[in-house]
């Protein structure tokens, strides 16, 4: 785990991949358990899942910045978010995929 505690713009970026890829798993779990106790047809879409996997993003960024003090490696979690968000968005408005 010291990987992750290093200054450096990779390790923010790794970090806040695999929490995004784990917060979707997790968001996609709690979804498929729900569906089959039959409490409801769909509880998360896929154009919300994206945007509710970026939160944990922003406490990882927030614990980088003010509790680390790695700044590099903040700016690498605000680097995939953003990136991430934009690639979204443009996915979403401009060819109406999700």
């Amino acid at each position: 785990m010291n990987f992750f505690k290093k200054d450096k713009l990779f390790p923010g970026i790794a970090a806040a991949f695999l929490l995004q890829a784990a917060t979707i798993l997790l968001i996609l779990l709690l979804n498929f358990l729900l569906k089959s106790m039959h409490f409801v047809e769909s509880y998360i879409s896929i154009k919300n899942l994206i945007p509710l996997s970026m939160l944990p993003n922003l406490q990882l960024m927030r614990n980088y910045f003010l509790k680390y003090k790695l700044e590099k490696a903040g700016a690498g979690t605000l680097l995939l978010t953003f990136v991430v968000m934009l690639v979204f968005f443009v996915l979403h408005l401009k060819f109406n995929l999700f």
